[in-house]
């Protein structure tokens, strides 16, 4: 799911939440759902799990020029034959993080003990877990704070595969009393090379993104959670309208977007910005057919 719905999600929950619903910790709140964080062997990207054992009916909205996805086509309302997945991954590296970090995920939750993952897709003898991925472009990000090295194609996906598996085997541990999380935030997982402010088009002048997890719980038990890696154009704002994040001056005063757009021109180039995420309930849902 990307920026859109991710905003209309966040938008309820702090609607929720000023209807003086409870504000939960993060989206292991919701019955089921299992999330585990894993950077690269750079330290600089990184993956993000979020499992659902039981397996999860799942849907999707995407948007913008250039998506960065895999298997969401199996999302979509017309393929309701078997639309449950075993999870989600999120993670960084664009399509060299998305390549890796879906075969790390496909090969950890395909091996898994069946009492882990119960009810995974089968399949002439193979077991075909159905794990929807989404990337963010944090390349730009990784090259700056590693002084301008590049590891080679195949190494650097391989570090997305064995990043994917850490995540999927970290997502899975339960607490004493039997339950998933809490949730890491800040600078983990797929939120590791995020970056806020690309407004002014300087990685460098630009403030770190991360990840970030909410829940809020409704009338009926109803539980709503959310995880989003910000990887974003525009500043963050708080409800006072105050800079969280952004693009900086040299002085560290945030530059105003809109006035700096409006001294530029913008190209395509400059565009690499996105946010992914994943949004959960309990709530019984169905699809059309």
């Amino acid at each position: 799911m990307q920026w859109w719905a991710l905003l209309v999600a966040a938008a309820a929950l702090r609607a929720a939440v000023a209807a003086g619903h409870a504000l939960l910790d993060d989206i292991t709140a919701v019955p089921g759902i299992a999330v585990g964080h894993a950077r690269t062997a750079g330290g600089h990207s990184g993956v993000t799990a979020v499992l659902c054992p039981a397996q999860c009916l799942a849907s999707y909205a995407q948007a913008g020029g250039a998506p960065c996805t895999a298997q969401t086509d199996l999302l979509a309302d017309l393929h309701f034959g078997n639309p449950s997945v075993s999870g989600v991954v999120l993670t960084g590296g664009s399509i060299i993080g998305l390549t890796g970090a879906s075969y790390g995920a496909l090969r950890y939750v395909s091996s898994a003990p069946t009492e882990q993952f119960p009810q995974r897709l089968h399949v002439d003898g193979f077991t075909l877990p159905q794990l929807p991925a989404a990337g963010l472009l944090d390349l730009a990000y990784q090259q700056s704070v590693e002084g301008g090295t590049r590891a080679d194609l195949g190494s650097l996906m391989g570090q997305y595969v064995t990043a994917a598996e850490q995540a999927c085997a970290a997502a899975v541990i339960k607490d004493a009393a039997g339950k998933y999380g809490p949730v890491q935030q800040g600078s983990q997982g797929a939120g590791t090379g995020s970056v806020a402010g690309q407004y002014c088009f300087d990685v460098k002048a630009s403030t770190k993104g991360g990840i970030g997890s909410a829940a809020v719980a409704l009338e009926d038990n109803v539980v709503i959670g959310v995880i989003i890696a910000v990887n974003v154009f525009g500043a963050v704002l708080s409800d006072k309208s105050e800079y969280m994040t952004g693009c900086r001056h040299l002085n560290g005063s945030f530059i105003d977007p809109e006035r700096f757009l409006g001294l530029h021109t913008l190209n395509p180039e400059h565009t690499t910005n996105t946010a992914i995420g994943v949004v959960a309930t309990n709530v019984p849902l169905d699809k059309p057919g």
